[in-house]
């Protein structure tokens, strides 16, 4: 009778552990990130505040050498799981000619008032003279009052790095 009473009164005392613990939780994705000061976690409202399209000039580098490209495109739709999608338009001329970029599932986060696109890894083959070369590379950015700003970096094949930047405001359109 003892043992079972006492097995009783450790099974209502873990009871207890286990409600109070998840009580004590939040699970509301506004707030902060506990293990990341200053990070929240991601959720569909920084994607839907990203949403809309943008065009400006794409500033690239190559071994040093500097390229403007006007007037790429680039539109980003919010996913429901609080990604996003991101279409980068075709930008150049051989032989620095970049193919149209569709990256999907691109995780956001907001730190410090910024909407951080996390780095994404880019890997694909691009046509170029007839033939198809792979290329590899990355893309993150930021977004704040409705600018966006990209980092992207491309290699082809063997080809050095090519290194590019872009600042654009949502179009009107969008907002």
């Amino acid at each position: 009778m003892i043992k079972a009473l006492n097995f009783f009164k450790f099974a209502v005392m873990v009871t207890i552990f286990a409600v109070a613990g998840v009580s004590c939780s939040s699970d509301d994705p506004d707030e902060p990130n506990p293990d990341q000061p200053g990070v929240v976690e991601p959720n569909v409202n920084l994607a839907k505040a990203l949403a809309g399209s943008y065009k400006d000039v794409m500033h690239c580098s190559v071994m040093a050498q500097q390229f403007e490209f006007a007037d790429v495109d680039v539109v980003i739709e919010a996913n429901a799981d609080g990604t996003i999608n991101m279409n980068i338009e075709e930008f150049g001329s051989q032989p620095m000619a970049v193919p149209a970029l569709k990256i999907e599932k691109m995780a956001v986060a907001e730190k410090d008032g910024v909407i951080e696109i996390q780095p994404t890894h880019l890997e694909g083959n691009a046509p170029f003279n007839g033939n198809y070369l792979p290329y590899t590379g990355s893309v993150k950015g930021s977004s704040k009052d409705g600018i966006l700003t990209l980092e992207l970096s491309l290699s082809f094949g063997s080809m050095p790095a090519m290194i590019c930047t872009y600042t654009a405001t949502k179009s009107e359109s969008a907002l």
